[in-house]
């Protein structure tokens, strides 16, 4: 299972993006780890779930890439930031958000909007490069 969770850790450090979508106003968070080669996210999804998408081929390229979406981040994301090197405080700073966004939808009003802007904060640092976290 190490194992496993280092190589998840290599495609999201060399191939991955961690961040914070908005959507009607409100947070989610997701993983997505992009590449050419089908069968090598097929395997990650085995490891960690989410779901593929292929994306819009420009062009002046002859190639097919791919995306795995992973939005599930409970179950791995603590086992695999150990091995990550350039994306670890990003990983970090997701969970912090996760634990916000549970946390929020138990609070209404005035106490939803105050994690609302805690939210707000962490997406602007996960929006910055890896090196300047």
């Amino acid at each position: 299972m190490k194992t496993n969770y280092a190589y998840i850790a290599g495609l999201i450090d060399g191939e991955g993006y961690i961040g914070l979508t908005r959507s009607r106003g409100l947070y989610k968070a997701r993983i997505i780890i992009s590449n050419c080669n089908l069968e090598l996210l097929e395997n990650a999804q085995k490891i960690i779930g989410g779901f593929i998408t292929k994306k819009p081929v420009p062009p002046d390229r002859w190639y097919q890439g791919y995306n795995l979406t992973i939005i599930n981040l409970d179950n791995w994301l603590t086992k695999t930031i150990p091995y990550l090197v350039g994306k670890k405080n990003k990983a970090i700073l997701m969970l912090e958000a996760k634990k916000l966004l549970k946390a929020r939808k138990k609070k209404t009003n005035q106490a939803g909007e105050l994690y609302m802007k805690e939210l707000g904060v962490i997406d602007k640092k996960l929006r910055m490069k890896e090196w300047l976290i």
